[in-house]
């Protein structure tokens, strides 16, 4: 707590404060919000509270936590966000609302890209619908695609969505993990020959290690980074990186088989999150199948940690 606080609070204007003010009845009655004026300040609700600065007995600052990657709101808030996050550095070419759920289609390129993300409040979101006919709308949305219908599940919040539809004959096609770090600049040690990129857009070469130009078009949906090692006059390895709301999310690292071991991955996937923070990104995020350990174990050396599990559930 600090003294005298008819000193100091014209310099805090825009801060969050708790204020504790002597009632004339007798006792005391505590404000809080954001500082407006000197005599005033706006609460959670959006009301604006004036008080008498003669009646302050002691204010506080209130420092908000570190916006810290898998911290801070309850796990089902974080979940939610991080759905968002992923969907939004992986934008489906087609993206149709049912209810609050949300039916993506890119021309049966990647699972993230077509299927159903569930969102809205348990026991299995809000399709706007009961769960058979909304079940129904989405076989009928991918059949008209000749896609197959498939559903993104998270855990823990839509547990009960995937026993409804392992109920009903869906079958788990994938199960995997969302992986989050803080960042933090990492030095480079890369081998000797090797050296690495890092651009704003992929071009043919970089597209051409894994052929993904199919999913072109879907990568330049997001801002995003593309990382690249180079051994002579060959990429011999990719990563990208796409930002959006303090997040860099990774996907698409690989590293030919003829070079694995060389620590190259870590080197790419450091120099990527470098440069993410270098621009303002202080988060990371990435997926990874549950199965593959190897893989796993480079994101935890690099710092990862589990956040939570995902699966995809089919129709056939």
């Amino acid at each position: 707590m600090t003294p005298r606080p008819d000193l100091a609070l014209a310099e805090l204007i825009g801060k969050r404060l708790t204020i504790r003010l002597r009632q004339r009845s007798g006792g005391y009655r505590d404000i809080v919000g954001y500082l407006e004026t000197p005599t005033s300040l706006r609460n959670r609700n959006g009301e604006l509270i004036y008080f008498d600065q003669n009646e302050i007995k002691v204010w506080r600052e209130i420092i908000a936590p570190p916006d810290r990657a898998g911290k801070g709101a309850p796990a089902s808030i974080r979940i939610r966000e991080l759905d968002n996050i992923f969907n939004l550095t992986w934008q489906a070419t087609e993206q149709v609302s049912l209810g609050k759920w949300l039916m993506r289609s890119s021309g049966k390129y990647t699972m993230r890209a077509n299927s159903v993300l569930p969102q809205g409040l348990g026991p299995f979101g809000d399709p706007g619908l009961p769960i058979e006919q909304g079940l129904a709308k989405v076989v009928e949305f991918y059949n008209a695609r000749e896609q197959e219908p498939i559903i993104q599940i998270s855990f823990p919040i839509h547990q009960s969505l995937d026993d409804e539809l392992a109920a009903r004959g869906w079958v788990e096609k994938i199960k995997a993990l969302i992986m989050v770090t803080d960042i933090v600049k990492k030095e480079i040690e890369i081998a000797n020959g090797y050296s690495i990129e890092i651009s704003d857009t992929c071009s043919d070469e970089w597209l051409s290690v894994q052929n993904d130009f199919p999913v072109r078009e879907i990568m330049l949906r997001t801002p995003a980074l593309y990382g690249a090692i180079r051994f002579e006059k060959n990429l011999i390895a990719v990563s990208r990186a796409a930002r959006t709301a303090k997040w860099g999310v990774i996907s698409r690292l690989f590293v030919e088989q003829g070079h694995r071991g060389k620590n190259l991955g870590q080197q790419l996937l450091s120099a990527l999150l470098n440069q993410c923070l270098e621009l303002g990104t202080t988060k990371s995020g990435l997926q990874v199948d549950s199965k593959n350990i190897i893989a796993r174990q480079i994101y935890e050396d690099m710092g990862f940690v589990i956040h939570h599990n995902f699966s995809y559930r089919g129709i056939t």
